[in-house]
């Protein structure tokens, strides 16, 4: 009866229904078969890599976009709907981080340690080879089937481990997260806006702890088209006026049909889906003219509504060791075996010209961040002011290495990493999740792997990176593999942290997703890059609000991003001399969003 062949009869009745304008009755064969899939996906990932869950998953699709699309004309079904979407949304997600707290409590356990360092082992081999061109292996070497060959074997020891945790992620997959039980969770005066794209349509779920709504938003595509044209205009620190403005388009086909039920909030809990994972909410305009909803409610990620159960956990007591901090920055990046070197440019850099864009067989020079080291002895000096005592790691130069990083990171409560990140452009053929190993010879990249490589953050060395065991990249493949949970706010401040490939469902497969999946609790991450003046004047009063003033984690962002907003345009910390002229006459003195709503919360904002 719960066979996965079942679910597909199930399915195939269903549509028949369809076809037939019987929608109730397809609404309840559609609950049937993606109730036995999903228990068979959840029992099939016991035994699975997260590359293979999620490419089960993708088979539940077809049938999930249905459901929503015929639920969509029967308000009546709102709640089981949205049951459904709360399970199945985000699930490969929630999974893997649970698997990787589960690593924490089998620190006693030795078999599993070995399967973690072996799984670290090839996923450290995996990329290495993945980033080499053709040039730099031996003749006749057969790259694709050198990458299966890790690939399954990757899979292979992420199996093993994932069945030493069986016992705790089953506890984890009794505790089915209803609506009910998330309604239950929510904090008073706080709104969930579930966003879901299915098919052609995007749809909201509006959660709050007494109320459930579903709230049609029409086609994905001129939202996305939208998306795009604001960050453009965000970037160039201007908006378009007129009617095409993308401001403007946003404002009356996102939020104007979700205000009547934002009415009195206070705290807006977004979890994104599609183009919206890259879309700064706080910069969205605000209800009066020249405002910006930053102006009116307080906004953070979640980044999978299944995990907010986890997030609202009680935080640790307190007393239980001073809190640590590790700051990375003025990094070298070319840096040669531990060692600081001249900032000449290098004579190559194999395997980056994939990740950098370049395909002229130039060498891609990484130029070192000399501002970064201001914003390190500030963000040192501001921790110290409160916790005298507190240890701080300070990784600057050739000691901002991969390999330092990862030893280092797991022993801290605080990251904070100002260095250069990457997420390969759109114009580069992209690594999927689903498809065929190979080499892309008009590319010259490898396709079929994972996402994962797609975006990092760039360390000490990268500019002489020869294959090594550290490269000098950082990708938000290995960062996933890392132990991460005793880290309560890790802050990426370098651009585009927050972008990454995006699977249907389960966010962004980039940065800010590693660190989460890795055990971090909140993370901040960037959407564009922006000055090293504004970013250190704007991080300043972050942590001077969080440390000092103890603000929450999303107060203190926002109070600092409220200040940037109405005071930093006069204040001489924060412009340039030129660029204080050149500002749009119509911000009207106030800094326009370019400088200050970069930055993203995702996870606990408390």
């Amino acid at each position: 009866m719960n066979h996965p062949a079942t679910a597909l009869s199930i399915d195939g009745l269903a549509r028949v229904c369809c076809a037939q304008e019987d929608y109730e009755k397809a609404e309840i064969f559609l609950n049937q078969s993606m109730a036995i899939s999903r228990k068979h996906l959840e029992h099939s990932a016991l035994a699975q890599s997260e590359r293979q869950q999620f490419l089960n998953r993708g088979s539940m699709q077809s049938t999930m976009e249905l459901f929503l699309g015929i639920t969509s004309k029967m308000p009546a079904a709102t709640r089981s709907t949205y049951d459904m979407v709360l399970s199945w949304k985000g699930s490969v997600t929630a999974r893997q981080r649970m698997v990787r707290l589960a690593r924490t409590t089998l620190a006693g356990d030795a078999e599993a340690n070995q399967f973690y360092l072996e799984l670290q082992a090839l996923t450290r081999e995996i990329k290495l080879w993945s980033l080499k061109t053709p040039e730099q292996l031996p003749t006749d070497f057969d790259l694709p089937r050198k990458l299966v060959e890790l690939s399954e074997q990757r899979e292979r020891v992420e199996a093993k481990l994932s069945a030493r945790t069986e016992a705790f992620r089953k506890l984890r997959a009794s505790q089915k997260l209803t609506t009910v039980e998330l309604q239950g969770s929510l904090p008073v005066g706080a709104v969930l806006l579930d966003f879901i794209v299915y098919g052609d349509d995007l749809a909201a779920f509006v959660v709050t702890r007494d109320r459930l709504h579903r709230v049609e938003l029409k086609k994905i595509k001129p939202l996305a088209e939208a998306v795009d044209e604001f960050r453009a205009a965000l970037k160039r620190g201007r908006s378009s006026p007129g009617k095409n403005d993308p401001a403007r388009t946003l404002r009356e086909k996102l939020l104007d049909p979700l205000d009547k039920h934002l009415a009195g909030v206070k705290l807006v809990l977004i979890a994104p889906d599609g183009p919206l994972n890259q879309l700064p909410f706080a910069a969205l305009p605000g209800k009066k003219a020249g405002t910006y909803l930053l102006e009116e409610v307080a906004v953070a990620i979640i980044p999978v509504p299944q995990m907010l159960a986890e997030l609202l956990e009680p935080p640790a007591a307190p007393g239980q060791g001073t809190p640590s901090l590790l700051v990375l920055g003025d990094v070298d990046f070319d840096a040669v075996s531990g060692k600081s070197s001249s900032l000449q440019t290098p004579p190559g850099m194999p395997g980056m010209l994939a990740l950098s864009g370049e395909r002229s067989g130039k060498a891609f020079k990484w130029n070192r961040l000399p501002g970064t080291v201001a914003e390190m002895e500030i963000i040192e000096k501001i921790f110290h002011k409160t916790e005298p005592t507190g240890p701080v790691t300070l990784l600057r130069a050739a000691q901002a290495s991969e390999q330092v990083f990862c030893t280092k990171a797991p022993g801290h409560d605080y990251l904070h990493l100002a260095t250069h990140g990457f997420f390969a452009p759109k114009e580069i053929e992209r690594l999927h999740i689903e498809g065929p190993h190979g080499w892309d010879v008009e590319n010259q990249r490898v396709v079929g792997y994972h996402p994962g490589l797609l975006s990092g953050l760039v360390l000490a060395g990268a500019n002489r990176a020869s294959g090594g065991s550290d490269d000098g990249v950082l990708t938000a493949l290995e960062v996933g593999e890392l132990d991460l949970t005793r880290v309560r706010l890790s802050v990426l401040s370098a651009c585009e942290t927050g972008l990454g490939e995006t699977a249907g469902g389960e966010g962004v497969l980039g940065l800010q997703r590693a660190f989460h999946v890795a055990g971090a609790k909140t993370v901040f991450s960037t959407l564009w890059s922006i000055p090293d003046e504004a970013t250190q004047v704007l991080m300043a009063r972050f942590y001077d609000n969080l440390w000092s003033k103890k603000m929450s984690m999303l107060e203190s962002l926002r109070e600092a991003q409220l200040w940037m907003l109405r005071e930093g345009r006069t204040h001489p910390g924060v412009l340039r001399g030129a660029e204080r002229e050149e500002l749009p006459a119509e911000t009207a003195g106030r800094l326009p969003p370019y400088y200050w709503a970069a930055f993203v919360l995702s996870g606990d904002w408390r």
